[in-house]
């Protein structure tokens, strides 16, 4: 029966694993000289970038809405509830998403941009995209424009500072000025995007609420004409207790009917402007602007990085490369190897 146990056994090994990594020095230092130059060359070999950044808030819509989720409150009507929820100013998270979505990204890829001081400009579709022969699909301009979108959600970074509720915008490409001008027609579409989205939502609204005043204004009429017979059929209706209970209650619901359809009224003039006025919904706090810098090449952090991998590749091959070693098996031989290495590798006896 062997007498050796698992930490001796383990012991062993770690006395022949330090040995042949002490070994191979050499091949250590050479993987990770390796390793940095590849890091460097990486971050020189790198083309150079531009980042224009901004940071903007979603405005609140207004008092239009609270209006009109009141009167559905009154009413009774989910769908009018909904509209003017609907309408509420866009939330961060709605202003990412729509940030990164294509219908505002292929908005973008169509504009041109100048790329210096020259009066030549350059679509930023071909910018992004090698150019390509004439003739093909007969929608292969519709794909391009799809693919250049695509590319351009790559080179664009949105996300929301819970802290502060605001959304940061981060561009990043080859030119400065394609950075810049992206940053500035990305917060720019999202802004018209939102207005439109508004507007669709504000017409909607007003057709719904434009029936609804349609039906309160007949019972309205209704309320009104049988107050009115009423009054007709009953003059010395002061005398009689019932005929006056009778008059209350038909002036409370001519009442209450002139309140209702007084507030859809003016939820329709609400709608009506809310759909043809053309207020911002997207406010700058920090406007994108020109880089006039690089982007760091991070060239420390390549060289770590370079170094860490190009160490490993060296533990490895080292390793494999010696194959088994009959003395790691046996306690002393392994240790001797081992404190051998070490001597030699310091320089002692």
């Amino acid at each position: 029966m062997s007498t050796d146990s698992p930490a001796a056994t383990e012991g062993f090994s770690l006395y022949a694993v330090g040995a042949r990594l002490l070994e191979a020095r050499r091949v250590l230092l050479v993987w990770m000289l390796i390793g940095i130059a590849v890091g460097v060359a990486s971050a020189f070999l790198t083309r150079s970038t531009y980042t224009s950044r901004a940071t903007i808030v979603a405005v609140s819509s207004g008092g239009g809405d609270a209006r009109v989720r009141g009167l559905a409150s009154q009413l009774g009507i989910a769908e009018l509830a909904s509209l003017g929820a609907a309408a509420q100013g866009s939330s961060p998270q709605f202003l990412v998403q729509l940030a990164g979505s294509p219908v505002v990204l292929e908005r973008i890829v169509q504009d041109s941009v100048a790329l210096d001081d020259s009066t030549a400009t350059v679509r930023v579709t071909d910018l992004l995209l090698p150019p390509r022969d004439g003739g093909g699909e007969a929608n292969a301009e519709a794909l391009r424009v799809r693919r250049a979108a695509l590319a351009l959600h790559r080179l664009i970074t949105v996300w929301q500072v819970r802290e502060t509720g605001s959304v940061r915008v981060e561009v990043r490409t080859e030119w400065a000025a394609v950075s810049h001008h992206v940053a500035t027609a990305l917060i720019q579409a999202v802004n018209d995007v939102n207005i439109e989205i508004g507007r669709g939502q504000a017409k909607q609204e007003r057709r719904f609420v434009e029936a609804r005043l349609l039906e309160r204004g007949a019972e309205l009429r209704a309320a009104e004409a049988s107050q009115a017979r009423f009054l007709s059929e009953n003059r010395e209706f002061r005398n009689s207790a019932g005929l006056n209970f009778e008059h209350d209650r038909l002036q409370r619901v001519v009442i209450m009917q002139q309140q209702l359809y007084s507030t859809l009224a003016q939820s329709v003039e609400d709608a009506r402007i809310r759909e043809i006025r053309d207020v911002a919904v997207v406010s700058l706090v920090e406007p994108p602007v020109m880089p006039l810098e690089r982007d760091s090449r991070v060239l420390v952090l390549r060289a770590l990085i370079g170094i860490i991998v190009g160490l490993l590749i060296g533990v490895i091959l080292s390793l494999v490369a010696r194959g088994p070693d009959a003395s790691s098996a046996v306690t002393d031989p392994a240790e001797a190897r081992f404190r051998m290495a070490v001597n030699s590798t310091f320089g002692g006896r």
